[in-house]
């Protein structure tokens, strides 16, 4: 399980990555 800090830079992560898919 992923720690409470690391799960929401991953989601914030993913929501850039979804936003500009380019990468």
């Amino acid at each position: 399980m992923l720690p409470f800090t690391d799960a929401l830079r991953l989601m914030t992560y993913l929501k850039d990555w979804i936003e500009y898919p380019d990468k």
